[in-house]
């Protein structure tokens, strides 16, 4: 079940994109965009400095990926295939959050708000909702980044707390947390 696609999508602009699992041999391609995302994007919780450098360990993990049940590692990749979106859907791996996955999410700068944050996370609901005993995917996101939020609620995603100054910036500005939670099977979430 920790695999997904492949998928061929067209964008609104024309733009065409691919979808699937990430494969053990792109390890060094996925650190790299880790990498870039890590560099580019003031909202990622992983600073540059954190991303590991040994493609052997990305390799493990993609490999870990595919193997569990309850995770998976999409890649998005444009039409020459080079990766433009990296998200992953984690278990917690606990007894009693197993029908809980946490999702996290980058898009390539360029690629942002064309569409594809759109096709990503509605692969993922999928995947989610066709996962037997997930019922819910927990995100967190800085309140700030209002194009994502509106993605999030496009999505179904609704509040589900506020963690205060639970982020903290390079420069060492704290940030809020805002959690989001989509339930993905119909009548799973309670009362």
């Amino acid at each position: 079940m920790g695999t997904l696609g492949p998928k061929s999508a067209m964008l609104g602009d024309g733009a065409r994109v691919t979808l699937r699992s990430a494969l053990p041999e792109e390890a060094a391609a996925t650190l790299e965009f880790r990498l870039r995302s890590a560099r580019s994007a003031p909202y990622i919780a992983t600073s540059p400095h954190e991303v590991p450098s040994d493609p052997l360990v990305q390799r493990a993990r993609i490999e870990q990926f595919i193997a569990h049940e309850r995770e998976v590692l999409l890649v998005a990749l444009d039409d020459a295939g080079r990766i433009i979106a990296l998200a992953a859907l984690t278990s917690p791996g606990r007894a009693r959050l197993n029908h809980v996955v946490d999702l996290g999410m980058a898009l390539d700068q360029a690629w942002r708000g064309r569409g594809l944050g759109t096709l990503v996370m509605r692969a993922l609901l999928d995947w989610a909702h066709a996962c037997p005993g997930v019922l819910k995917v927990s995100l967190g996101v800085i309140p700030e980044n209002h194009p994502a939020i509106r993605l999030y609620e496009r999505m179904g995603f609704v509040p589900d707390g506020l963690q205060r100054a639970h982020f903290r910036r390079d420069d060492g500005v704290f940030l809020d947390h805002a959690l989001m939670a989509c339930w993905v099977k119909p009548g799973a979430a309670p009362v």
